[in-house]
Protein backbone atom coordinates (compact mmCIF):
# COMPACT_ATOMS: atom_id res chain seq x y z
CA UNK A 1 0.00 0.00 0.00
CA UNK A 2 1.34 3.41 -0.54
CA UNK A 3 -0.24 6.58 0.42
CA UNK A 4 -2.05 7.76 -2.60
CA UNK A 5 -3.01 4.23 -3.50
CA UNK A 6 -5.02 1.11 -1.65
CA UNK A 7 -3.86 -2.17 -3.19
CA UNK A 8 -6.06 -5.59 -2.77
CA UNK A 9 -4.53 -8.84 -4.89
CA UNK A 10 -5.22 -7.42 -7.94
CA UNK A 11 -7.48 -3.79 -7.67
CA UNK A 12 -5.72 -0.70 -6.79
CA UNK A 13 -7.90 1.94 -5.50
CA UNK A 14 -6.63 5.66 -5.19
CA UNK A 15 -7.15 7.54 -2.03
CA UNK A 16 -9.41 10.60 -2.02
CA UNK A 17 -7.79 14.14 -0.42
CA UNK A 18 -9.55 14.90 2.32
CA UNK A 19 -11.65 17.52 2.58
CA UNK A 20 -11.11 19.56 6.14
CA UNK A 21 -15.07 20.36 6.22
CA UNK A 22 -16.20 16.41 5.96
CA UNK A 23 -12.57 14.93 7.97
CA UNK A 24 -14.27 14.02 11.21
CA UNK A 25 -16.85 12.07 8.92
CA UNK A 26 -13.86 9.74 7.96
CA UNK A 27 -13.95 6.36 10.35
CA UNK A 28 -10.39 6.21 12.45
CA UNK A 29 -8.19 3.63 10.84
CA UNK A 30 -8.41 0.58 12.86
CA UNK A 31 -7.13 -3.03 12.63
CA UNK A 32 -9.00 -5.32 10.40
CA UNK A 33 -7.78 -8.50 8.67
CA UNK A 34 -9.07 -8.57 5.08
CA UNK A 35 -9.77 -12.41 4.14
CA UNK A 36 -13.02 -12.47 2.36
CA UNK A 37 -12.65 -13.96 -0.68
CA UNK A 38 -14.95 -10.74 -2.49
CA UNK A 39 -13.43 -8.10 -0.56
CA UNK A 40 -11.77 -7.42 -4.35
CA UNK A 41 -15.32 -7.15 -5.83
CA UNK A 42 -16.17 -4.52 -3.44
CA UNK A 43 -12.79 -2.39 -4.09
CA UNK A 44 -13.76 -2.84 -7.78
CA UNK A 45 -17.36 -1.27 -7.02
CA UNK A 46 -15.61 1.00 -5.54
CA UNK A 47 -13.17 1.26 -8.07
CA UNK A 48 -15.63 1.62 -10.98
CA UNK A 49 -17.74 3.99 -8.81
CA UNK A 50 -14.39 6.62 -8.77
CA UNK A 51 -14.66 6.21 -12.89
CA UNK A 52 -18.32 7.70 -12.68
CA UNK A 53 -19.95 4.08 -12.73
CA UNK A 54 -22.30 4.51 -9.58
CA UNK A 55 -22.51 0.70 -7.82
CA UNK A 56 -24.46 -0.13 -4.51
CA UNK A 57 -23.09 -2.72 -1.87
CA UNK A 58 -24.94 -5.31 0.39
CA UNK A 59 -22.82 -7.27 2.56
CA UNK A 60 -24.95 -9.96 4.09
CA UNK A 61 -23.66 -11.91 7.30
CA UNK A 62 -24.25 -13.13 10.58
CA UNK A 63 -24.08 -10.95 13.41
CA UNK A 64 -20.75 -9.92 14.20
CA UNK A 65 -18.51 -11.19 11.49
CA UNK A 66 -17.31 -8.30 10.53
CA UNK A 67 -19.69 -6.72 7.48
CA UNK A 68 -20.16 -2.53 9.61
CA UNK A 69 -16.18 -3.04 10.75
CA UNK A 70 -15.10 -3.98 6.98
CA UNK A 71 -17.06 -1.20 5.32
CA UNK A 72 -15.36 1.44 8.10
CA UNK A 73 -12.16 -0.38 7.62
CA UNK A 74 -11.95 0.42 3.60
CA UNK A 75 -13.66 4.34 4.34
CA UNK A 76 -10.93 4.94 6.59
CA UNK A 77 -7.78 3.40 4.06
CA UNK A 78 -9.49 5.34 1.45
CA UNK A 79 -10.72 8.61 3.40
CA UNK A 80 -14.06 8.39 2.12
CA UNK A 81 -16.13 10.13 4.80
CA UNK A 82 -18.99 7.81 5.77
CA UNK A 83 -22.83 8.67 7.30
CA UNK A 84 -23.89 6.01 9.12
CA UNK A 85 -27.85 5.07 9.21
CA UNK A 86 -28.47 2.85 11.95
CA UNK A 87 -31.30 -0.05 11.72
CA UNK A 88 -34.14 1.36 13.89
CA UNK A 89 -38.07 0.16 13.49
CA UNK A 90 -38.48 3.40 15.17
CA UNK A 91 -36.95 5.53 12.31
CA UNK A 92 -39.35 8.07 10.78
CA UNK A 93 -39.06 9.66 7.06
CA UNK A 94 -38.54 12.83 9.04
CA UNK A 95 -35.11 11.21 10.79
CA UNK A 96 -33.79 10.42 7.83
CA UNK A 97 -34.81 13.22 5.51
CA UNK A 98 -35.32 16.28 8.11
CA UNK A 99 -38.38 18.43 9.51
CA UNK A 100 -38.93 21.98 9.91
CA UNK A 101 -38.70 23.80 12.88
CA UNK A 102 -39.41 26.51 14.79
CA UNK A 103 -37.03 29.20 16.03
CA UNK A 104 -37.14 32.95 17.01
CA UNK A 105 -33.69 33.67 16.63
CA UNK A 106 -33.98 32.40 13.39
CA UNK A 107 -37.18 34.74 12.38
CA UNK A 108 -39.51 31.58 12.27
CA UNK A 109 -39.85 28.05 10.63
CA UNK A 110 -36.61 26.90 9.20
CA UNK A 111 -35.65 23.47 7.15
CA UNK A 112 -33.43 21.52 9.52
CA UNK A 113 -31.84 18.54 7.29
CA UNK A 114 -31.70 14.99 8.32
CA UNK A 115 -28.81 12.57 7.87
CA UNK A 116 -29.26 11.62 4.13
CA UNK A 117 -29.56 15.52 2.55
CA UNK A 118 -26.77 16.50 5.09
CA UNK A 119 -24.82 14.05 3.74
CA UNK A 120 -25.31 14.39 0.10
CA UNK A 121 -24.86 18.08 0.14
CA UNK A 122 -21.20 17.49 1.81
CA UNK A 123 -20.55 14.60 -0.71
CA UNK A 124 -20.15 11.99 1.59
CA UNK A 125 -21.08 7.73 1.25
CA UNK A 126 -23.80 5.91 3.70
CA UNK A 127 -23.74 3.21 5.67
CA UNK A 128 -27.17 1.64 5.85
CA UNK A 129 -26.27 -1.17 8.78
CA UNK A 130 -28.97 -3.84 9.81
CA UNK A 131 -30.99 -2.45 6.58
CA UNK A 132 -34.15 -4.74 7.04
CA UNK A 133 -34.69 -3.31 10.25
CA UNK A 134 -35.77 -0.12 8.84
CA UNK A 135 -39.85 0.59 7.95
CA UNK A 136 -40.52 -0.26 4.30
CA UNK A 137 -42.29 2.82 4.25
CA UNK A 138 -39.01 4.55 5.33
CA UNK A 139 -36.75 2.61 3.20
CA UNK A 140 -39.02 3.89 0.00
CA UNK A 141 -37.52 7.63 0.34
CA UNK A 142 -34.24 6.27 -0.59
CA UNK A 143 -35.40 4.29 -3.79
CA UNK A 144 -34.81 7.05 -6.43
CA UNK A 145 -31.11 7.61 -4.39
CA UNK A 146 -30.19 3.70 -5.33
CA UNK A 147 -31.54 3.49 -9.02
CA UNK A 148 -30.35 5.12 -12.21
CA UNK A 149 -32.59 8.66 -10.90
CA UNK A 150 -29.55 9.40 -8.07
CA UNK A 151 -31.35 12.02 -6.36
CA UNK A 152 -33.93 12.21 -3.40
CA UNK A 153 -36.82 13.54 -3.75
CA UNK A 154 -37.42 16.34 -0.92
CA UNK A 155 -40.96 16.83 -1.29
CA UNK A 156 -41.06 17.85 2.94
CA UNK A 157 -38.76 20.81 1.96
CA UNK A 158 -40.30 23.46 -0.16
CA UNK A 159 -37.57 26.01 -1.89
CA UNK A 160 -37.28 29.01 -4.54
CA UNK A 161 -35.86 28.30 -7.72
CA UNK A 162 -35.98 30.86 -10.30
CA UNK A 163 -37.80 29.96 -13.74
CA UNK A 164 -37.71 32.49 -16.74
CA UNK A 165 -36.72 35.29 -14.40
CA UNK A 166 -39.61 34.64 -11.71
CA UNK A 167 -38.69 33.05 -8.20
CA UNK A 168 -41.53 29.99 -7.76
CA UNK A 169 -41.58 28.08 -4.81
CA UNK A 170 -41.50 24.06 -5.58
CA UNK A 171 -40.15 20.67 -3.79
CA UNK A 172 -36.99 20.36 -3.61
CA UNK A 173 -34.61 17.51 -5.40
CA UNK A 174 -31.27 16.94 -4.09
CA UNK A 175 -28.99 15.62 -6.39
CA UNK A 176 -26.36 12.28 -5.29
CA UNK A 177 -22.79 13.56 -6.16
CA UNK A 178 -21.38 11.18 -7.95
CA UNK A 179 -18.37 10.56 -5.07
CA UNK A 180 -20.95 9.17 -2.98
CA UNK A 181 -21.48 5.66 -2.52
CA UNK A 182 -24.67 3.43 -0.58
CA UNK A 183 -23.76 0.22 1.42
CA UNK A 184 -25.83 -1.79 3.43
CA UNK A 185 -25.63 -4.58 5.59
CA UNK A 186 -28.38 -7.09 6.55
CA UNK A 187 -28.14 -10.31 8.88
CA UNK A 188 -28.83 -13.06 6.37
CA UNK A 189 -32.73 -13.28 6.49
CA UNK A 190 -33.44 -16.80 4.20
CA UNK A 191 -31.83 -19.12 6.48
CA UNK A 192 -34.64 -19.24 8.74
CA UNK A 193 -31.71 -18.77 11.67
CA UNK A 194 -33.27 -15.28 12.73
CA UNK A 195 -36.60 -15.44 13.75
CA UNK A 196 -38.61 -12.55 13.18
CA UNK A 197 -36.00 -11.50 10.45
CA UNK A 198 -37.88 -9.88 7.28
CA UNK A 199 -36.02 -9.68 4.13
CA UNK A 200 -35.29 -6.77 1.51
CA UNK A 201 -38.14 -6.55 -0.91
CA UNK A 202 -37.07 -7.51 -4.41
CA UNK A 203 -37.34 -3.69 -5.50
CA UNK A 204 -34.73 -2.70 -2.79
CA UNK A 205 -32.65 -5.71 -2.94
CA UNK A 206 -32.42 -5.02 -6.90
CA UNK A 207 -30.92 -1.75 -6.23
CA UNK A 208 -27.26 -3.12 -4.96
CA UNK A 209 -25.38 -4.35 -7.60
CA UNK A 210 -23.16 -6.37 -5.41
CA UNK A 211 -24.47 -8.39 -2.86
CA UNK A 212 -21.61 -9.84 -0.57
CA UNK A 213 -21.77 -12.97 1.72
CA UNK A 214 -19.48 -12.91 4.31
CA UNK A 215 -18.60 -14.82 6.55
CA UNK A 216 -16.18 -15.37 9.95
CA UNK A 217 -12.34 -15.05 9.90
CA UNK A 218 -10.25 -17.94 9.53
CA UNK A 219 -9.15 -19.67 12.57
CA UNK A 220 -5.60 -18.52 12.19
CA UNK A 221 -7.23 -14.65 11.30
CA UNK A 222 -9.06 -14.91 14.28
CA UNK A 223 -6.60 -16.12 16.39
CA UNK A 224 -4.70 -13.27 14.90
CA UNK A 225 -6.99 -10.80 15.66
CA UNK A 226 -7.61 -11.54 19.24
CA UNK A 227 -3.88 -11.64 20.14
CA UNK A 228 -3.48 -8.38 18.09
CA UNK A 229 -6.30 -6.50 20.21
CA UNK A 230 -6.29 -8.23 22.88
CA UNK A 231 -3.22 -9.22 24.33
CA UNK A 232 -4.12 -12.53 25.01
CA UNK A 233 -1.96 -15.65 24.19
CA UNK A 234 -1.83 -17.36 21.16
CA UNK A 235 -2.32 -20.65 23.40
CA UNK A 236 -5.75 -19.32 25.17
CA UNK A 237 -6.51 -17.46 21.78
CA UNK A 238 -6.34 -20.97 19.56
CA UNK A 239 -8.85 -22.00 22.53
CA UNK A 240 -11.52 -19.42 21.96
CA UNK A 241 -11.47 -19.47 18.61
CA UNK A 242 -11.64 -23.43 18.55
CA UNK A 243 -14.94 -23.29 20.72
CA UNK A 244 -16.27 -20.30 18.63
CA UNK A 245 -16.22 -22.34 15.60
CA UNK A 246 -17.99 -25.33 17.20
CA UNK A 247 -20.87 -23.01 18.25
CA UNK A 248 -20.82 -21.77 14.85
CA UNK A 249 -21.47 -25.10 13.79
CA UNK A 250 -23.84 -25.76 16.30
CA UNK A 251 -25.87 -22.52 15.42
CA UNK A 252 -25.98 -23.68 11.49
CA UNK A 253 -27.41 -27.05 12.35
CA UNK A 254 -30.07 -25.16 14.58
CA UNK A 255 -28.25 -27.02 18.34
CA UNK A 256 -28.03 -23.65 19.94
CA UNK A 257 -30.15 -19.76 19.74
CA UNK A 258 -26.81 -17.60 19.21
CA UNK A 259 -23.35 -18.12 17.78
CA UNK A 260 -20.06 -17.01 19.58
CA UNK A 261 -19.03 -13.92 17.12
CA UNK A 262 -16.30 -12.05 16.94
CA UNK A 263 -17.50 -9.42 19.39
CA UNK A 264 -17.85 -12.01 21.81
CA UNK A 265 -14.82 -13.57 21.40
CA UNK A 266 -12.48 -10.37 22.09
CA UNK A 267 -15.06 -9.57 25.40
CA UNK A 268 -13.72 -13.49 26.26
CA UNK A 269 -10.13 -12.53 25.52
CA UNK A 270 -10.36 -9.33 26.99
CA UNK A 271 -11.70 -10.54 30.09
CA UNK A 272 -9.73 -13.75 30.04
CA UNK A 273 -6.46 -12.26 30.79
CA UNK A 274 -8.13 -11.29 34.32
CA UNK A 275 -9.89 -14.15 35.37
CA UNK A 276 -8.95 -17.06 33.08
CA UNK A 277 -10.50 -18.52 30.30
CA UNK A 278 -13.02 -20.59 32.27
CA UNK A 279 -14.73 -17.94 34.27
CA UNK A 280 -14.82 -15.62 31.76
CA UNK A 281 -16.64 -17.62 29.41
CA UNK A 282 -19.72 -18.05 31.86
CA UNK A 283 -19.44 -13.99 32.19
CA UNK A 284 -19.28 -13.30 28.41
CA UNK A 285 -20.55 -16.17 26.60
CA UNK A 286 -22.83 -18.89 28.80
CA UNK A 287 -24.50 -15.84 30.41
CA UNK A 288 -26.40 -14.52 27.17
CA UNK A 289 -27.62 -18.45 26.07
CA UNK A 290 -30.60 -19.88 26.72
CA UNK A 291 -30.53 -23.77 28.78
CA UNK A 292 -30.49 -25.42 26.27
CA UNK A 293 -27.66 -24.01 24.27
CA UNK A 294 -25.87 -23.75 27.49
CA UNK A 295 -25.78 -27.49 27.91
CA UNK A 296 -24.87 -27.73 24.38
CA UNK A 297 -22.02 -25.46 24.64
CA UNK A 298 -20.90 -26.77 27.92
CA UNK A 299 -20.28 -29.92 26.32
CA UNK A 300 -18.01 -28.14 23.73
CA UNK A 301 -16.14 -26.15 26.80
CA UNK A 302 -16.10 -29.94 28.78
CA UNK A 303 -14.58 -31.84 25.91
CA UNK A 304 -11.38 -28.72 25.47
CA UNK A 305 -10.72 -28.73 29.11
CA UNK A 306 -12.69 -25.31 29.65
CA UNK A 307 -15.59 -26.71 32.23
CA UNK A 308 -15.41 -28.83 35.09
CA UNK A 309 -17.80 -32.15 35.08
CA UNK A 310 -19.15 -30.76 37.89
CA UNK A 311 -19.84 -27.50 36.96
CA UNK A 312 -22.04 -29.24 33.67
CA UNK A 313 -23.75 -32.07 36.46
CA UNK A 314 -24.64 -28.77 38.69
CA UNK A 315 -26.27 -27.02 35.50
CA UNK A 316 -28.13 -30.05 34.85
CA UNK A 317 -29.65 -30.06 38.93
CA UNK A 318 -30.72 -26.74 38.60
CA UNK A 319 -33.25 -27.77 35.40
Amino acid sequence: MTDTYFEYKSIKVKRRKINEETKFLIPKKRFFILENEQVEEILYGIQRHEEDEPWNMLLVGEPGCGKSEMVMYLCAELNIPLVIVQGDSEMSVSDLVGFNSYSEQRGGMFWQDGKIPYGLRNGCSFLFDELPGILPDVLMKTYSMLDDRRTLDLKEHIAEREVDGKRIEVPEMVSVPPETIFFGTSNPWDTGRHTGLKGLSPALDSRFGLRINMGYLSAENETKMLVHETGISEEEAKKIVVVANESRKAFYNQEICSPICHRQTKAWAKLAKKFGLARACKTTILSRLDEQSQDVLRGVLLAYNLEKPAGREEAKRKK
